[in-house]
């Protein structure tokens, strides 16, 4: 036995003293917090403006820009119209691993389509890249690897659309994408570094796919389960803020231990989405005019028991009331599917279809020795600290 239980339960046991405490001054944040959000629910012009300049002062600053609707604005979703179709991607990787005994990295992605309302399965489709030879560049890191897997997943949806439009013959029906996580890319963005070199060349192929998307006319969303940036908070720290004090925008915190759910849990009903909002982050010269990022809250859950999602969209979906209401309408269609433990149920199928296994690691860890032999290419071994984590227990000598 690792663990000292004995030693944690003392410490386990403070924890539940000043929990009560904690909770109770949550609380009261929570309400000052809610306070705030009325207070500043239609002041837009000047919080837009007040905003901009905490963002020029303090760079590191990430928080809800306003947009057009009430800071505390609430929206029930229309009408689901079966019709739709629904485009769903999520990617699993298989890292790079120095101890194993040959160094690759795999991405794979699934992809399902389905047209709503239609009694036929979806459609699964995977696409997947191997990488040996890349790992040998001392440039080469492990956030490359989920670059490459959020960029294949883009490059799914345009290739199947244009699929569609050609052998399905359908370019009527309104198109839905969905991802898991964020609509923002992230990796080194500090472009006089290698690293951040190849950032850059994702992140523009990754702008052409979005602005592709929008010329073929799709509602592109990305799903965030459980969220835990607090975007709206940080816009009433800045809204609270003097002039003079707004270089401090990114460090204040008198609102700590308060998340953007717990404020928003009894404003936002079941089913409702919230006001969508801006992004003000260091991002903004990377995404901008049609493709430039935004995201509301969704409730998710049921009466008594709220779930609130983040859902991030470009600008070319927010500016959109049609197609803002079709996503709505199709999310909460999706998560009800599941039940009491409410996700896009188009995506799970996505994220099943993407999951290596250990089985079929181990298949395709052979499938490129054998290669390799083949070329009389020398077999690394695998490293003595692998060799005995592979087989703990069997550690006392004899």
């Amino acid at each position: 036995m690792s663990l000292d239980f004995q030693e944690l339960h003392h410490q386990v046991k403070k924890i539940g003293e000043q929990a009560q405490a904690f909770s109770e001054s949550v609380n009261e944040k929570r309400i000052k917090a809610k306070n705030m959000l009325a207070h500043y629910a239609n002041d837009l012009p000047n919080l837009r403006q007040k905003v901009k300049r905490a963002g020029s002062a303090s760079l590191s600053l990430r928080c809800a820009l306003p947009k057009d609707e009430p800071l505390n604005g609430h929206y029930p979703a229309p009408q689901f119209q079966p019709g739709i179709w629904l485009l769903t991607a999520d990617g699993s990787q298989i890292l790079p691993d120095r101890h194993a005994q040959v160094n690759y990295s795999l991405v794979n992605v699934g992809a399902l389509r389905l047209h709503l309302g239609n009694a036929a399965a979806p459609e699964i489709f995977t696409r997947c890249k191997l990488f040996y030879e890349e790992l040998y560049d001392d440039t080469f890191s492990v956030s490359d690897i989920s670059l490459k897997r959020d960029l294949l997943e883009r490059q799914v949806f345009v290739e199947l659309i244009s699929g569609m439009q050609t052998d399905l013959n359908d370019s009527r029906s309104p198109i839905v994408t969905l991802t898991d996580g964020t609509l923002e890319l992230w990796g080194a963005k500090d472009s006089g570094e290698d690293s951040g070199n190849s950032f850059r060349k994702v992140l523009e192929s990754y702008k052409k796919i979005l602005q592709r998307l929008r010329e073929l006319d799709v509602t592109t969303a990305a799903y965030v389960d459980k969220p835990h940036a607090n975007y709206i908070l940080k816009l009433l720290e800045v809204a609270s803020l003097p002039d003079d004090a707004l270089d401090q925008a990114a460090k204040v915190k008198p609102y700590m231990g308060v998340s953007d759910e717990v404020l928003l849990a009894d404003i936002i009903a079941p089913g409702e989405r919230s006001s969508v909002f801006g992004i003000q982050s260091q991002s903004d010269k990377d995404y901008q005019d049609e493709i430039a990022l935004h995201f509301f809250y969704l409730n998710v859950g049921k009466v008594g028991h709220p779930w609130l999602a983040r859902v991030e969209i470009p600008a070319w979906v927010a500016d959109s009331s049609e197609k803002l209401g079709l996503l709505h309408a199709v999310l909460l269609q999706q998560c009800r599917t599941l039940g009491n433990d409410p996700y896009p149920y188009l995506l799970h199928r996505a994220h099943e279809a993407a999951v290596v296994t250990f089985a079929e690691k181990e298949q395709l860890t052979q499938m490129i020795v054998g290669e390799l032999m083949k070329y009389r290419v020398a077999i690394g071994k695998v490293s003595h600290k692998q060799h005995h984590k592979n087989h703990v227990g069997r550690t006392r000598m004899k």
